[in-house]
């Protein structure tokens, strides 16, 4: 070799590890850009996350309204992120700006439920079953004997506890009316049906019963399964509970698929169903229970105030799907109505309602110029006011 050869072959070398040297600083470099970017966006997330928790609301926005006929004496219920409205004379589909849908019936004590894409209107001691989507009606069938309660699944199926003299039946049927099951329930043996709640899926079923026992008047609860789980059951029953003989359980409530929530005078217990039920958790309650409330995550208890240190005041209590207490507050000014809104509880009456977080804090107390028929909420700040000539949808600010 010789020296031209040596010192090009030096310089080719040099030259390829400068060309590494700064090949890896590039790299380093746009780690750390990333590192820096990834940071950012954390530091970003958790300040707004921190803000939307902490933020205190002023006041609130109309953002649009729809003038409504025939609003006295009507009631209002959630649908999606839209409204139903019925009465005696009829139910009606609104959003922000119009009816989409109107049917008019007569029924002296409608009762109305929502699922997913669905909405059943029945008469409670009648027999008229209407079946809605968000297009109109679905179907109108009838019942073999009176209503008691009705509810729907998220798939249009309809389940309902009929009454006859002697006898109750649990029947369910699907949107096109057809009969899937009718369950007879004799009350000399299972006792009345108080209460009853179908799963979102339409497989499950909870019913608390009244009955009585050494002269006792006491519940138990029982829990169907018509999916293959209870295929093998009797009269597909896949699960009984009768630990309630000193109290009596008015409040039944699918909080999702697969847990439920009964409500008794002195006794709260939340049931997991994945196929079949178990007590997740169960409390005595000492205070006398005055309003209940739920949602998909939580259910809610308005006590009656036995502290003396707390006059004026009500406690409210809230539960997870679990069973974890995650509020335990009293309140002043609870007003008539009480809802669960997102980690939120929402109290309101027909001039002033307030929202409160899970920790205590007040994120909202408001008043308004006009009587207040209901307040439908959407989510945290989104409603529905209602008044008996206009429903406004308003934001808060």
């Amino acid at each position: 070799m010789n020296i031209k050869d040596f010192f090009s072959r030096k310089k080719e070398q040099f030259n390829d590890e400068e060309f590494i040297d700064q090949l890896e600083t590039h790299r380093r470099n746009k780690r750390i850009r990333y590192i820096l970017i990834a940071l950012i966006i954390l530091v970003v997330v958790i300040s707004n996350f921190i803000y939307q928790k902490t933020r205190v609301y002023k006041t609130v926005k109309e953002v649009s309204s729809v003038e409504i006929q025939n609003g006295f004496g009507s009631k209002y219920t959630g649908y999606g992120d839209m409204l139903v409205k019925y009465s005696e004379d009829g139910v009606s589909y609104l959003n922000r700006k119009q009816a989409i849908w109107n049917q008019a019936f007569e029924m002296k004590s409608p009762i109305v439920d929502t699922c997913g894409d669905y909405v059943v209107v029945a008469e409670q001691g009648g027999t008229e079953i209407y079946l809605f989507d968000d297009k109109g009606l679905v179907n109108k069938t009838e019942s073999n004997f009176p209503i008691v309660k009705i509810e729907v699944a998220k798939q249009g199926v309809v389940a309902m506890i009929l009454e006859d003299a002697h006898t109750n039946y649990i029947d369910l049927i699907d949107k096109e009316g057809k009969q899937l099951v009718t369950s007879k329930t004799d009350l000399a043996s299972n006792g009345y049906p108080l209460d009853f709640s179908i799963s979102e899926d339409g497989t499950k079923l909870a019913v608390s019963y009244l009955y009585a026992s050494g002269g006792v008047m006491q519940s138990k609860v029982l829990f169907y399964n018509f999916s293959d789980v209870g295929q093998n059951e009797v009269d597909r029953m896949v699960g009984g509970f009768n630990q309630y003989s000193s109290t009596i359980v008015p409040t039944v409530e699918f909080l999702n698929n697969d847990v439920c929530a009964c409500i008794g005078d002195n006794i709260i217990t939340i049931y997991s169903i994945k196929q079949k039920p178990s007590i997740e958790f169960e409390a005595e309650i000492t205070d006398e229970i005055e309003k209940v409330c739920y949602s998909s995550s939580y259910i809610g208890l308005v006590l009656k105030n036995t502290d003396n240190q707390h006059k004026e005041k009500n406690r409210v209590v809230v539960y997870n799907t679990r069973g974890k207490e995650v509020m335990s507050e009293y309140i002043d000014d609870l007003y008539d109505e009480v809802k669960i809104v997102e980690n939120c509880i929402f109290t309101y009456n027909k001039n002033d309602f307030r929202i409160i977080t899970f920790s205590g804090q007040e994120k909202l107390k408001h008043s308004f110029n006009e009587d207040v028929v209901d307040i439908v909420p959407i989510s945290l700040r989104t409603y529905y006011v209602v008044t008996n000539e206009k429903v406004k949808c308003v934001k808060l600010k």
